[in-house]
């Protein structure tokens, strides 16, 4: 396949993605504006490695709401954080956690949730024209914050050139409440980097919820122009700032990502034979 027919594959894929299914880019409820904007990446901690990120948000322009824990702030001027801690159990699984906090307007800094997640890639990279991988998300939602909810996305992932091109569909249904295994929600979230440069790699996300299949009219859709900075080769700076594309989105987000990769210890250590 000649290059000209992979760029036009990977190409398809990214908008097919973009027009049709989702990554639930939210850690905060399932109604209301994200709170944090990720694209999964196809690459994970090896195995033995550990991989912990702070993440926060700032929402510096929104007509939004946010309505947890039976209070009723305006989303303008949140901030979001969270700590997240994956860990390779072996090279193509993956186990993690994340903790959240938010920090409304007039408000008070509160845990809202942890988020328990598994990731399994099914190949090496390059093996496949895609690079496949499936990503579980289980939120665990403390006090007022919201329902339970379980989240599934499938990570695709092609290189063209010097470009990297990134789609993750996924669906997502509450699993506890009124609305507990009701119809699920649908979106996207999709990427193009830029990976020639070696220190600073630009990029452009594109998150959605498009809602429940059944109801879609009140999505939520963004674009972030972001950059990754290599701080150290075991340390990089994501940062994103972006706008929202539809009336149900926040009007200017502010994202980042710290990452530190570190080689802590493989369960061959521990149990003296290596994981499959």
């Amino acid at each position: 396949m000649n290059r000209y027919t992979s760029v036009v594959a990977a190409c398809l894929l990214f908008a097919c993605g973009c027009a049709s299914a989702q990554r639930k880019a939210d850690a905060g409820s399932s109604e209301g504006p994200p709170n944090f904007f990720e694209v999964q990446q196809y690459d994970q901690p090896f195995a033995g490695w550990a991989e912990p990120t702070i993440w926060s948000t700032y929402v510096g322009s929104s007509s939004q709401r946010e309505q947890h824990f039976d209070q009723d702030h305006p989303r303008q001027g949140l901030w979001a954080h969270s700590l997240e801690l994956e860990y390779g159990v072996t090279d193509r699984l993956a186990l993690g956690a994340y903790v959240d906090v938010v920090d409304p307007p007039g408000g008070d800094a509160r845990y809202a949730q942890t988020r328990l997640l598994a990731r399994y890639r099914f190949s090496n990279r390059q093996e496949l024209f895609f690079n496949p991988a499936l990503y579980v998300e289980y939120y665990l939602p403390h006090g007022g914050y919201g329902d339970r909810r379980l989240e599934t996305r499938l990570i695709l992932d092609k290189d063209v050139g010097d470009f990297r091109f990134v789609a993750n569909p996924s669906v997502s249904v509450t699993t506890s409440g009124d609305n507990a295994w009701g119809a699920p929600s649908i979106g996207l979230a999709g990427a193009v980097y830029w990976r020639r440069p070696v220190l600073a790699q630009p990029g452009i996300e594109y998150y959605a919820d498009y809602g429940q299949w059944n109801d879609q009219g009140h999505s939520k859709q963004y674009l972030l122009p972001t950059v990754d900075i290599a701080l150290t080769p075991n340390v990089v700076w994501h940062i994103g700032a972006g706008f929202g594309l539809t009336s149900g989105s926040d009007h200017a987000v502010v994202e980042t990502q710290l990452r530190f990769e570190y080689d802590v210890v493989r369960p061959s250590h521990l149990f003296g034979h290596p994981f499959q």
